[in-house]
């Protein structure tokens, strides 16, 4: 779970991807890390386009994350390292770098601009171990997946006909699933006992589009079939209002679980 919130906060605080070229003013990328959707831009810098791969400052790099950017401007290295362990080493205009001390070639090279050091995404994660996919339809960037589908013990949910959803028998006490006004929904169990609904995580639904960034609301991409994608669309942590500490605690909890939850979806060809 650290090792996810650390890649977690370093896509965020890169915000960089890789994709195919895409002309100036098209809306903006989406980004997806182990299925959930990341916040990666908050309008202080724009992405670069070049070699058709995208860019931003090395700089975002928030250094509470647990990982540490230093830029060496004798050498004009960009290094990454988590707990005294270099990971990637990059240097400004060489496609050469290193990953946990094994060298590589890019086909692309970092660069300064006004000011700026610039860093291409695909490389980074790839030192990550994960996975690449681009949704150039709906400008979607997914880094890894949300998990191997597992079948354990516990309430089994039919979301349709082909898709169900098991809530785990030691999760029974977290979360609970209503079907109304507000779709096929989780709810934190102690909050929506309190008082029904206020415990609302998000709902599912199936679409062809992953997300509308307009909304606010973070959402998991549980599974994908073709064009088509099944999704948790969560609730916003501001709307929360709780009414005590302990209601708080418990919906806290559920919504940093919902990844244990949401592996367990099945879809049954």
């Amino acid at each position: 779970m650290k090792t996810l919130k650390k890649l977690l906060a370093l896509i965020g605080a890169f915000c960089l991807l890789s994709s195919p070229t895409f002309a100036a003013g098209e809306r903006e990328i989406g980004v997806f890390v182990d299925g959930k959707q990341v916040e990666v831009c908050d309008g202080s810098a724009d992405p670069l386009v070049r070699d058709d791969r995208v860019y931003l400052p090395a700089r975002r790099m928030a250094e509470d994350t647990g990982y540490e950017i230093h830029f060496d401007n004798k050498t004009k290295e960009v290094t990454l390292t988590s707990e005294q362990r270099q990971i990637v080493t990059m240097s400004i205009g060489k496609k050469d770098y290193v990953v946990d001390g094994e060298k590589k070639t890019m086909d692309v090279v970092p660069f300064i601009e006004k000011g700026s050091t610039y860093v291409p995404m695909r490389y980074v994660a790839e030192a990550f171990h994960k996975s690449v996919e681009w949704d150039e339809t709906n400008r979607i960037a997914m880094f890894g997946e949300l998990g191997l589908a597992i079948d354990p013990e516990g309430e089994v949910i039919q979301l349709s006909s082909t898709i169900r959803l098991t809530i785990p028998e030691e999760l029974s006490d977290l979360y609970v699933y209503k079907e109304g006004a507000s779709g096929k929904a989780l709810y934190e169990k102690k909050n929506d006992e309190a008082r029904p609904g206020s415990g609302w995580l998000g709902r599912f639904e199936i679409s062809d589009t992953p997300r509308d960034l307009a909304t606010g609301y973070p959402t998991y991409i549980v599974r994908r079939e073709g064009d088509q994608y099944l999704l948790f669309v969560g609730s916003h942590d501001s709307r929360r209002d709780f009414e005590n500490d302990a209601l708080e605690e418990a919906y806290r909890e559920a919504r940093e679980r919902l990844p244990e939850i949401l592996s367990t979806v099945l879809i049954e060809k």
